[in-house]
């Protein structure tokens, strides 16, 4: 089962420092499992958001650990904190850009529960 989704980054910090948003960011989901009938077995969950920020370089090609709350946006009450170790990376001039995965136990039942809701 493959399923893709979208969300709206509402607050983002990167090694517990707020980075401001000046608009609403997506975020773009996709849910990958083995349906085994009775859960999901082998789940994978790929994103990637592009981020405006000012003073982005001083973000850029770290590893940092980076903390999100997500929200579905059919869904207000529909709302994931998303966290993940990655790297960001300056594209499109200023604007940051990551992709992550998570697999296996990262992907929490809070995750797959966010994912199936927001496909309804």
């Amino acid at each position: 089962m493959k399923r893709q989704t979208s969300a709206i980054i509402r607050e983002m910090t990167a090694d517990g420092k707020r980075v401001p948003l000046p608009e609403p960011v997506n975020i773009e989901l996709e849910f990958s499992a083995i349906d085994t009938g009775g859960g999901f077995h082998d789940p994978i969950l790929d994103f990637s958001f592009r981020l405006p920020v000012d003073n982005a370089g001083a973000l850029e090609g770290q590893e940092v650990s980076v903390s999100m709350l997500l929200v579905d946006p059919t869904d207000g009450d529909n709302t994931l904190r998303l966290n993940y170790r990655g790297r960001l990376a300056i594209r499109s001039g200023n604007k940051l850009e990551s992709m992550g995965r998570l697999k296996d136990e990262q992907v929490s039942r809070a995750i797959v529960k966010f994912i199936m809701r927001s496909l309804r």
